[in-house]
């Protein structure tokens, strides 16, 4: 009893992405560990010096990364490839209700064109559903 207890322990002490199932499974967000490389990208891209990547979303070659600063409100950056090498395509800021999912997939396929099915339904399930205001 006392090991099945020990492994249903060590078992939620497992960092897992945010939306762990569902459309965002093996998609994001994960929580970005200090990447003082990524953060000059994205604060040379956006011209914010203070900018910091506090989550990544991923598919295939394309990001999301939702970014703060003490300049600006935190945004969402939509890369089709990586920052090193591309500006963002998109940025989203804001909020979004929980009736405005589809809107929001709209939106991003609209905004981030060619960006695959899987990371624009992932980000807008997360930022109606899941994303704590």
């Amino acid at each position: 009893m006392t090991r099945l207890l020990a492994l249903l322990l060590m078992v939620t002490l497992v960092p897992l992405p945010v939306c762990a199932s569902g459309p965002c499974a093996a998609i994001g967000p994960v929580d970005q560990k200090l990447d003082r490389e990524l953060n000059q990208h994205v604060a040379n891209a956006m011209n914010l010096p203070d900018a910091t990547v506090r989550q990544v979303f991923r598919s295939g070659t394309w990001r999301i990364l939702y970014v703060t600063s003490s300049r600006a409100d935190g945004a969402y950056l939509f890369y089709s490839a990586s920052p090193a090498q591309a500006l963002p395509v998109a940025i989203w800021a804001g909020a979004a209700r929980t009736d405005e999912t589809a809107g929001v997939e709209r939106w991003v396929h609209e905004n981030a064109v060619g960006i695959p099915r899987d990371l624009a339904k992932c980000f807008a399930v997360y930022v109606t559903t899941r994303r704590s205001m």
